[in-house]
């Protein structure tokens, strides 16, 4: 897959995981750019470093079977303050031709428990249609139920042995999770250069 077209459009709440930067680049560049935070010098910059890391584990990813097209970070609202809601990483993974959206799904949870069925509905994006889904999951611990809730959007090119996926991480705050959707949603709606 060439991504030398793709474009994500720039939205205030999602601050760009820079993954060709180096490490101290990266955390002076989001120091810079969270100058009117109010937060302690000191907290923005271990959040700063929190990310740098982020970044590099992103950057790792790449291998064989999946090729990571770009990462970010939600925001609260206005996207001027460095407080984490979650991750979203946009991949390309390699799949089996024809694979479902459930089976696909599956690969991307390794199979963790459902607590509820995938919610999935198709939105429309700048590279065509995808499916929006939701998809909660649990763990048992001694403590109880653990629910967590993962976004992905997925675009499954017709013949193609790869998907794009835009998915966040496992987000265990379920009001988050709801804020959440409407960002994604929105971030997904603005990428362009994706086969159809």
């Amino acid at each position: 897959m060439e991504d030398d077209y793709l474009d994500v459009g720039g939205f205030r709440e999602w601050l760009p995981l820079e993954m060709e930067l180096d490490a101290d680049q990266y955390v002076e560049s989001v120091v810079d750019h969270f100058v009117d935070d109010p937060a302690d010098p000191a907290v923005l910059r271990a959040m700063a470093a929190h990310l740098a890391t982020v970044a590099a584990q992103l950057r790792d990813m790449n291998d064989d079977q999946t090729m990571v097209l770009g990462g970010w970070v939600l925001l609260p609202p206005g996207g001027r303050r460095l407080e984490p809601l979650t991750v979203a990483r946009l991949l390309a993974v390699r799949v089996p031709q024809g694979i479902t959206t459930s089976e696909l799904v599956a690969d991307l949870i390794h199979d963790a428990p459902l607590h509820q069925p995938i919610e999935a509905e198709t939105i429309t994006t700048a590279s065509g249609p995808a499916e929006l889904v939701r998809v909660r999951t649990y763990e048992t611990t001694e403590h109880g139920v653990d629910l967590s809730e993962t976004i992905c959007v997925l675009w499954l090119p017709s013949g193609e042995n790869y998907a794009i996926v835009l998915a966040t991480l496992p987000i265990d705050d379920l009001v988050v999770a709801a804020d959440a959707v409407p960002a994604i949603t929105g971030l997904a709606e603005s990428v362009r250069g994706l086969p159809q």
